[in-house]
């Protein structure tokens, strides 16, 4: 059963990063603020990414904490490999072939896409290379990060098996994150998984810890000051953060992390459900393909000059996410778990 709460602090990322693409696309009012306003979440959208990390790790955390807690075993990780892959693949190699021809055929988006871009991309290792980082869509590097974190995960639970081994497992990666951010100006180190592995582990920690952090934030009221101070560190003037973006990265995905296990906990106690709560959920059920074609926006036949336009191009990226998610993502979803369900009872029977 989906946890509504984790689907709604995936909106609130997946809203974050739109924002910054508007932001980055369009020169949209606020985009480069230098004061405490409204418009500063186009100018620090681009934390929503770190957020989607931390949110990565929590989900991981729940779904292999039982499946690797009691040792490595190479059958359980590569049905657990395969059924990473078919969650992420298939979808965005359907978005790769999009934005494919968008590039090569109607030359929207001018930018070179050879062979080799194709290959590093298809093989998630596109973010190994300066010249591929960003080329078919500027969004991808993510899910390079992403599905190499899965692979090492399951390795890395003997790191976790105690507090202790979790707080210097989780202290060290933040130490390198802060290293590569301050010794390095290359994009492959600064934007690899090296650098945002801290950003998954506290993800899976926090669910480890969800119970702890529940009832500490309910027992002393601390929830709304967390909340308070990422909020306003979100609405903080862009650009003041200069040189020290990846702390301000690590604490408020820290902070966004403490607040989705608060929130993943209370919602098993509570029943309230209002339209907003319903919507943000929806939103973040389709998240991964609003990510997927999040600069379909620069296809569109539309400027930034003022609200209305904005509100346009936001609801049409939205819009477009949320039908590929119906079209394309949803049907690729329930094949994977008939396979993987026939692979379970396959393997079964073979026992």
């Amino acid at each position: 059963m989906r946890n509504n709460a984790i689907d709604g602090f995936r909106a609130i990322s997946i809203i974050l990063v739109t924002f910054f693409h508007l932001g980055r696309a369009f020169g949209a009012p606020g985009a480069d603020n230098a004061e405490f306003a409204l418009g500063n979440l186009f100018g620090n959208g681009w934390v929503g990414v770190g957020m989607f990390f931390v949110i990565s790790g929590f989900c991981m955390g729940a779904s292999t904490q039982g499946k690797f807690s009691g040792g490595f075993q190479k059958t359980t990780y590569l049905r657990y490999v395969l059924n990473r892959f078919l969650r992420i693949a298939p979808a965005y190699y359907v978005s790769m072939i999009f934005w494919y021809l968008i590039i090569t055929k109607y030359n929207v988006v001018f930018k070179p896409v050879a062979e080799f871009d194709l290959l590093t991309h298809i093989f998630f290792v596109h973010n190994f290379f300066n010249d591929t980082m960003y080329s078919v869509s500027g969004v991808y590097w993510t899910l390079a990060a992403e599905m190499q974190f899965y692979l090492l995960l399951p390795i890395l639970f003997s790191l976790l098996s105690s507090l202790s081994k979790q707080i210097m497992t989780l202290g060290a990666t933040f130490v390198l994150a802060l290293s590569i951010a301050i010794l390095s100006n290359d994009v492959v180190l600064i934007f690899g998984l090296p650098a945002y592995l801290c950003l998954f582990i506290a993800g899976v920690l926090s669910y480890f810890h969800r119970e702890s952090i529940y009832k500490t934030l309910s027992k002393y009221g601390l929830i709304w000051i967390v909340v308070a101070f990422m909020v306003t560190l979100i609405f903080s003037p862009y650009g003041v953060y200069q040189n020290r973006a990846r702390v301000f990265e690590i604490i408020i995905s820290c902070l966004f992390v403490i607040s989705l296990a608060y929130a993943s906990v209370k919602e098993r106690y509570s029943n309230r459900k209002n339209i907003i709560y319903i919507v943000m959920a929806f939103i973040g059920r389709c998240s991964f393909s609003i990510y997927l074609y999040n600069y379909v926006m620069l296809a569109l036949p539309v400027e930034y000059s003022g609200v209305m336009n904005f509100l346009i191009l936001f609801t049409a990226t939205l819009a477009t996410g949320i039908l590929a998610h119906f079209i394309i993502e949803k049907p690729f979803e329930k094949l994977r778990k008939v396979l993987m369900r026939t692979r379970t009872v396959a393997a079964s029977g073979s026992i």
